[in-house]
């Protein structure tokens, strides 16, 4: 919640703001419900790049370490970051969140014979399960965005091209 709101205060684009809209509702619905763990844990992964990105980004902000060996490396290790983990990770869960609700290897895969907890109806965990890979593919489209900034900025850091780099905006 506290970066939805620093997102807004600080005129960060639409699409953080609608991120982490749809991240609350779906988290929200995991808890509600009480279903879903395991996936949701999964793709909380992708937080996993923070560390490397708020590096950056206090480095632009504050000039502190620009063009360093250290910049560089903290780039690079966040690039390697972004590739395994959203733009492979994400199709990754998507591809095992079908293959587990074809497989009927979800516990509870069909809503009708969803065991759901009193006070936890039923619509709320359809909703979740039609939710959730398409939050994963809105967040993978927006990874793969974020992307091609941090692909240019790094290129143009390890050949030498100084200066700031793209797109190094933070989750």
């Amino acid at each position: 919640m506290y970066e939805l709101l620093m997102y807004v205060q600080s005129d960060k684009g639409a699409e953080f703001v609608l991120h982490h809209i749809v991240v609350i509702i779906t988290y929200g619905l995991v808890l509600h419900c009480g279903e879903m763990h395991f996936w949701a844990a999964w793709a909380g992964m992708v937080e996993a790049t923070n560390p490397n990105l708020c590096i950056l980004q206090l480095g632009l902000l504050t000039g502190i370490g620009r063009g360093s060996l250290f910049e560089m490396a903290n780039g690079v290790c966040l690039w390697l970051l972004f590739l395994m983990i959203r733009v492979i990770g994400i199709p990754l869960w998507l591809v095992a969140y079908v293959k587990d609700v074809q497989s009927g290897m979800m516990a509870s895969a069909d809503v009708d014979r969803a065991e759901v907890a009193p006070g936890r109806p039923a619509l709320a965990l359809a909703a979740l399960r039609v939710l959730a890979p398409a939050v994963q593919l809105l967040l993978w489209a927006i990874s793969c965005f974020w992307f091609q900034k941090l692909t240019a900025g790094m290129l143009k850091a390890v050949r030498g091209g100084g200066g700031t780099r793209q797109g190094a905006k933070g989750d």
